[in-house]
């Protein structure tokens, strides 16, 4: 997604690759595909295709990209754990607070200084 947002238009997967060490084919067959899917990036087709993103990157937040893509958590079943099982949920709570309040714009402007 920063890479996406860094370029202007278009951008080819060559080009991804190059600005991130992941495979080929783990980000056609999984990343890219995720984030089409979840409407965070368009696929574009023809010679001066590539991918861009689908909405402006002051619209994007981390916390709906993460949410998006990562496992989410499942707090325990047993009732030992409901006091550790507590914590992790404030805590996940004041981490997804601030993925919220965070765009993709400024992480790319954070990025760049």
């Amino acid at each position: 997604m920063i890479e996406l947002a860094q370029r202007e238009g278009c951008v080819h997967i060559r080009d991804i690759i190059e600005g991130q060490d992941i495979s080929k084919e783990h980000i056609e067959q999984v990343i890219v595909a995720d984030l089409c899917k979840g409407g965070f990036i368009r696929s574009i087709r023809g010679c001066l295709g590539g991918y861009t993103l689908a909405r402006p990157t002051d619209e994007i937040t981390i916390g709906e990209i993460v949410r998006y893509l990562d496992t989410p958590y499942v707090p325990s079943k047993d009732p030992e754990d409901r006091p550790l099982t507590l914590v992790f949920e404030q805590v996940l709570l004041a981490v997804w607070g601030t993925l919220d309040q965070m765009t993709l714009a400024q992480v790319v402007a954070k990025q760049r200084r």
